[in-house]
Parts: C-alpha cells; sequence; structure tokens
C-alpha cells in the first residue's frame, strides 16, 4: 500500500528530495507495488502457472535483443535513469542516518550520489582563427 499523502509529504520533505525525483520515486514505487499486487494474487492462485508464464518472458526477453541501432538511445536512458535513482537512494540513506537508524551505504553507492554533485563532461572549446 502506497503511503498516505501527508506520510508521502514527509518522506519527501525528510529527504530532501527533488520534484523531479519524488516523481521518480512515486512512479517507481506505485509500479513496483502494483506488480507485486498482481503477483501475489496471481501466485496464490496458481503458482507453477506464474513460475512458467515468468521464465517465458524471461526467455522472451534474453532471445530478443534490442537492435544495434536503438541500443546507445536505450542504455543512456538506463544510464539517467540508474542515476536519477541513486540520487534517491542516497538522499534516503541520509535521511535514516540522521534519523539514528542503523543503516551504511551500500559499498557500491556511486560517489555523485554520495556527495550530491552532478557530473559534467568538459567541452574543450577552440579559438576561431
Amino acid at each position: 500500500m502506497f503511503p498516505e499523502p501527508e506520510s508521502w509529504a514527509n518522506i519527501v520533505h525528510d529527504c530532501k528530495l527533488t520534484d523531479a525525483q519524488a516523481n521518480k520515486l512515486q512512479i517507481t514505487l506505485q509500479e513496483a507495488l502494483d506488480d507485486i499486487d498482481l503477483y501475489h494474487s496471481k501466485l496464490r492462485n496458481r503458482p507453477d502457472t506464474m513460475v512458467a508464464a515468468l521464465m517465458r518472458e524471461v526467455e522472451r526477453m534474453a532471445n530478443g535483443p534490442l537492435p544495434q541501432a536503438a541500443r546507445h538511445k536505450r542504455i543512456a536512458a538506463l544510464e539517467r535513469e540508474i542515476s536519477e535513482l541513486a540520487y534517491i537512494e542516497e538522499a534516503l540513506v541520509a535521511a535514516a542516518i540522521a534519523d539514528g537508524e542503523d543503516v551504511q551505504r551500500s559499498p557500491g553507492a556511486q560517489p555523485h550520489a554520495v556527495l550530491g554533485v552532478r557530473v559534467v563532461e568538459a567541452r574543450r572549446l577552440t579559438r576561431a582563427a
């Protein structure tokens, strides 16, 4: 169940999430909760059928690679999503630590997210003759 509006507002405030991060987290959480509810209801009724369906989907995805022309765009989109989720994760970890909870950062935490900075690539400017 998704948090009540007041609780959600407190989470966003306590984690110091930007509007974009809060929106991304809300969408991600809601989709995950919806999927869990769906799978849970299906598993209760027919676990063998559900496992078989999941395995078919995994095999379909594994055997149907993305066309070469679409890979660069898809990889870039996934990298942006991973980066945004890293900032959200760090905000949640920092809030938990600030609340005195016994949590530790993942050894794989992205340094730019922990430091709260954005890494940009410098462009070399050339002078016109």
